[in-house]
């Protein structure tokens, strides 16, 4: 069931590029289901890979403070995916979150 909710996920994703209305629900849903630990296990690392990759290039010049909060809070959370040498999404989960933290 996880698996079909994250394929849905990214065809979400893919389908709706820099659609606010769409992406800042998604956004918002999935940091809840991430705070509330459905991915966090190791089988998932690819898929939070790309859901990083995602939403780094959903955000990429946004302005829109209600998105970024989203994406903060997905960024916090994929901090506690397994530490994986393939994928090294702790460090660039962390370095995205302090990349927000600079943001205007």
């Amino acid at each position: 069931m996880i698996d079909k909710l994250y394929k849905h996920t990214i065809e979400i994703f893919k389908g709706n590029e820099k659609i606010d209305r769409v992406m800042e629900p998604l956004f918002n849903t999935l940091a809840h289901l991430l705070t509330k630990s459905y991915f966090i296990d190791s089988s998932y690392l690819e898929y939070a890979d790309l859901i990083h990759k995602l939403v780094g290039k959903e955000i990429f010049e946004s302005k829109n403070i209600h998105k970024i909060l989203a994406c903060v809070d997905i960024y916090y959370n994929l901090l506690f995916f397994e530490k994986d040498e393939k994928f090294n999404l702790f460090k660039r989960a962390l370095r995205s979150l302090l990349i927000l933290m600079t943001h205007k």
